[in-house]
């Protein structure tokens, strides 16, 4: 993932805990958080994010093939 959506998620964790230990909460080492429950967050919105990107795409492809259709048509008609 992308150093943007780690800044998201962490921006997101900070502004929900409104903690001052936040730093503590938030130190990681290499892609582990220092817990098991924020380690476990950050999995969930990568898996999030995953299946949003997913979702999209399908749509966008299910998008271009009714486009397609409707193409189709409009040289059957000319």
């Amino acid at each position: 993932m992308t150093d943007k959506m780690r800044e998201e998620f962490e921006t997101a964790v900070a502004l929900e805990a409104k903690e001052p230990v936040l730093a503590v909460y938030l130190s990681r080492r290499d892609d582990t958080y220092s817990t098991s429950t924020l380690h476990f967050a950050w999995w969930a919105w990568k898996a999030s994010h995953a299946a949003l990107l997913k979702k999209q795409v399908k749509e966008q492809e299910e998008f271009l093939d009714h486009l397609a259709d409707f193409e189709h048509e409009d040289t059957l008609h000319d």
